[in-house]
Formats: C-alpha cells, sequence, structure tokens
C-alpha cells in the first residue's frame, strides 16, 4: 500500500524535492464550528512543518432578535505548529508527528499534542486530506485533561 508513486510519494529528484500544500478544512466530530487554514512545507513522502491556525466563532448565548450580531461575533483562535513525517502509497497517504498548539482548548486539553494524518491524492496537486489533533490520553498520557480530540476534514492544494 506505501509503494512509490509521484502523485504522493516522495520526489524523483532533489529539485522537486520541497512542496508547499495549503490547506482548509473543517472539525466534522466533537468540535463543530470550527475550520483551520494550514500551510505543510516538506517533501510528500517525507518529513514537513505545518503552520494551520484552528478558528471558530464565538457567539453571544442569547442574542435579542434586534440586536445587531456584528457586534456580538468574535473568532477564538489557536497556532498551530507541528514536525511531521509522510508515508505513502500510490494514492494514500498517512502521517504522524508532534505539534504544539498555542492555546488549551475542550478540544486539546494541554499544548502538546499528535497529529495523525490521512490524505487522498486525486492527482499530483489536489488531495482530500484528515488530520486528527490530541494529546493521546488514551496511552494513559494526561488522563485528567479534556482529549476530544480535533478531526478536520477538508482539502488541500501542492504546489
Amino acid at each position: 500500500i506505501f509503494g512509490n508513486n509521484k502523485a504522493c510519494a516522495g520526489p524523483a529528484t532533489a529539485e522537486e524535492g520541497v512542496r508547499a500544500r495549503l490547506s482548509i478544512t473543517t472539525d466534522i466530530v466533537h468540535g463543530q464550528g470550527y475550520w483551520s487554514p494550514g500551510l505543510r512545507v516538506g517533501q510528500d513522502g517525507g518529513w514537513g512543518v505545518r503552520y494551520a491556525r484552528l478558528s471558530r466563532p464565538m457567539w453571544a448565548r442569547e442574542i435579542p432578535q434586534n440586536v445587531d450580531l456584528g457586534s456580538k461575533w468574535q473568532i477564538e483562535s489557536a497556532g498551530l505548529l507541528e514536525v511531521d513525517r509522510e508515508f505513502c502509497g500510490e494514492r494514500w497517504c498517512g502521517g504522524l508527528g508532534v505539534a504544539h498548539i498555542n492555546r488549551v482548548t475542550p478540544m486539546n486539553g494541554t499544548f502538546w499534542n499528535f497529529g495523525l494524518h490521512a490524505r487522498y491524492a486525486i492527482d499530483k496537486d489536489w488531495s482530500i486530506v484528515f488530520d486528527h489533533y490530541s494529546h493521546g490520553s488514551a496511552l494513559g498520557i494526561a488522563q485528567d485533561k479534556s482529549n476530544r480530540g480535533f478531526n478536520l476534514l477538508g482539502v488541500s492544494y501542492g504546489f
């Protein structure tokens, strides 16, 4: 399943080695409303560094019908920086990494988290992506902290 293929795997030459991949994802499980623009720079099928913003709108609990919604709207946001490694096959890539999220939320519970990734290459540039971030309480790490995790599904474009 994890062989060499130009659509998803490592580069054929050193010049093709480093690529950037822009993504836009949204949480599909516990953190509905969270969305994340992101950028990964590195080798497809190799090491990379990822930066993303985990954001969601914060609405007032009760807004009377005659109140301007613009004055009650804010964005809650956290930055994510991760070092990861991808392992790729013909179309599928799986990856894992260590991420620092600069804000503790009910989703992650701690600043340091694991990243698990899956990516399906539609073609050389476009992919469907799934990213999961949590601190690993199931592994016995910080079991007293919230560990719902971010579960982000979206698309990415590599160049």
